[in-house]
């Protein structure tokens, strides 16, 4: 049985990604690239879970689980960064400002990916009758 979850993940992946392109394509504009960027990971991101909820098993849904916490987790310092270029405040744009706001999305990734060992990011996983990961922070 296919979940109703992945018809809406699949839909909303095809929109975001036609969207990317339409951004790309005016990737002079000032935003341009990062509006791209952020569509098209936001696409990626959407993709992996329909991926998550077509996964057979407990296992390889988190396994996909840890790839969509690598494509969701950026998609807001990307969008920070759109709307600083969007709006002209490039000052706010310097390699160490985007350092400090990168760290807490490595953390949380790198946790994400080492969880088996720690169990900080999630404690237990378990699949609901409509085939979603339910993880308990």
């Amino acid at each position: 049985m296919v979940s109703p979850y992945l018809y809406i993940y699949l839909g909303g992946a095809l929109i975001t990604g036609i969207a990317a392109g339409y951004a790309w394509h005016r990737r002079h504009a000032r935003g341009g690239v990062a509006l791209a960027l952020l569509l098209a990971l936001s696409m990626v991101s959407m993709a992996v879970a329909a991926l998550i909820v077509m996964a057979p098993d407990v296992e390889s849904k988190l396994g996909w689980e840890k790839l969509n916490v690598a494509t969701s987790l950026p998609l807001s310092l990307l969008a920070l960064i759109f709307v600083l270029q969007f709006t002209g405040r490039t000052a706010a744009l310097k390699p160490p400002i985007l350092g400090m706001l990168s760290l807490p999305i490595v953390i949380s990734i790198a946790l994400a990916w080492t969880n088996e060992y720690h169990g900080l990011f999630w404690r237990s996983v378990t699949v609901n009758v409509h085939g979603a990961l339910m993880l308990e922070p």
